[in-house]
């Protein structure tokens, strides 16, 4: 089964699911020189699993503490 989904982070790309039966070919996916270079390939994690991810903690966790601070640089007057 294949479903394909839009990326949130980066428009005009797509996140690609591809399910397949377990046999002897299925860890072929999985190695380097299997896609072109431009497809990026990883085993489907749940949303549960993602949001168990130590890095998405620390993400969101500089997220948080986070103080917003605008940006005065004015490009009107460079040398």
């Amino acid at each position: 089964m294949l479903r394909v989904f839009p990326s949130k982070s980066r428009p005009g790309k797509v996140v690609i699911r591809l399910n397949v039966y377990h046999n002897d070919m299925t860890d072929r996916l999985l190695e380097y020189d299997f896609w072109p270079r431009y497809i990026s390939c990883r085993p489907w994690r749940t949303r549960s699993a993602r949001e168990q991810s130590p890095r998405l903690r620390e993400r969101r966790k500089r997220l948080e503490n986070r103080v917003y601070v605008p940006r005065l640089d004015s490009y009107d007057k460079d040398p």
